[in-house]
């Protein structure tokens, strides 16, 4: 188990000598070079912020694989815009989704991505930590359907069947369902695995509905595609439950110590969402250099990864196009926590070990 991570890391395991790294990261930049106007590509490498010799190692940690898609923008942020923040941004998944805030609260991880429902239930429970960096300002939580599902709405899922990954995940979507007006208790869950259980499960009648979410429901939906059996339907819970979704949350007690390292991991972030949303084949291109073997179909990852970082992004005088990604909705939080206590009985079906 690594030990905390403190702002100013020597040179040696835990830091990266910045120009052993930016050789890492010209593979990147070669490949975007070869889609990118010069000029394009010249603007992501002159507007460098750190000028240091090192790059303070940053451990943030997350539910999904690294080997998905979604991902894009903390390849973009590790080999583009992290180093211009003097951060080595280390990718960490496959923690359970108790673990991995609890390993932030014992300073393992500089910071992890929650659900906002989570943070409900972890805040409830008294774990030290905290969201400081809100970069999704929509509720990125929906469901999915066969294109020909009778299905319109969710309204119309009372008395229906839905797949879920893993214990506990209908504490994410159960709100979704009771602000549309659909009794939690009125529909039946199956688990299925992570992985595509859920899919499987859809395709073979076992479900009406699956879970998933902004930016992953294009991965299914090309698989859908590619298989030959059509598309599928996405239904947003923001249309009933507008809510913020997932932010970087770190530790209580580091927020002073560490604040000069969470804000320049969180900017690099920020810049990051931004070239994906306004460079999606560029910033595709720098995944498949590391991952070529993942959506690489014409145009998917493309999709996924415009898909995911558009949940960062909305307009109005409430939005983040206004105001700046990580701006925090007062009326977005007060609908959360509006139904705090219906929120945190639901997610009370996570169970925490140890």
């Amino acid at each position: 188990m690594e030990q905390q991570r403190t702002e100013v890391i020597p040179l040696g395991e835990n830091a990266t000598n910045r120009r052993g790294f930016l050789k890492q990261a010209a593979a990147a930049g070669a490949a975007l070079s070869v889609i990118a106007s010069p000029a394009a590509f010249a603007a992501t490498r002159k507007a460098k912020v750190y000028t240091g010799k090192r790059l303070d190692r940053f451990n943030w940690s997350f539910a999904i694989p690294v080997e998905d898609a979604e991902n894009t923008a903390y390849f973009v942020n590790k080999f583009l815009f992290g180093p211009q923040e003097g951060i080595d941004l280390r990718l960490n998944s496959g923690t359970s989704t108790s673990d991995f805030i609890k390993l932030v609260a014992s300073h393992h991880y500089n910071a992890a991505h929650p659900s906002v429902f989570l943070m409900a239930l972890v805040k409830d429970q008294g774990l030290p930590v905290t969201m400081y960096f809100d970069n999704m300002n929509i509720n990125i939580f929906g469901f999915a359907v066969k294109a020909n599902s009778p299905i319109k709405s969710i309204k119309d899922f009372a008395g229906k069947k839905i797949a879920i990954a893993v214990v506990g995940w209908d504490a994410i979507w159960n709100p979704d369902l009771a602000a549309a007006g659909v009794d939690p208790k009125s529909v039946s869950y199956l688990v299925t695995g992570l992985g595509p259980g859920r899919l499987n499960a859809l395709n073979n009648g076992a479900v009406d509905i699956m879970v998933t979410w902004n930016g992953e429901f294009p991965v299914w939906n090309w698989q859908q595609k590619l298989a030959g059996k059509g598309t599928l339907r996405f239904f947003s819970g923001d249309t009933y439950f507008k809510t913020p979704a997932n932010g970087w949350t770190a530790a209580t007690d580091r927020l002073s110590k560490d604040r000069n390292l969470l804000i320049r991991a969180a900017r690099a972030q920020a810049k990051s969402m931004w070239f994906v949303k306004t460079n999606p084949t560029e910033a595709a291109k720098i995944f498949h250099h590391y991952l070529p073997q993942i959506a690489k179909h014409k145009g998917e990852a493309e999709q996924i990864a415009a898909d995911y970082n558009n949940t960062g992004f909305l307009g109005g005088p409430d939005g983040t196009l206004a105001n700046g990604l990580g701006w925090n909705s007062r009326k977005r939080w007060q609908a959360l926590l509006f139904d705090k206590n219906e929120v945190i009985r639901f997610a009370k079906q996570y169970r925490f070990k140890g």
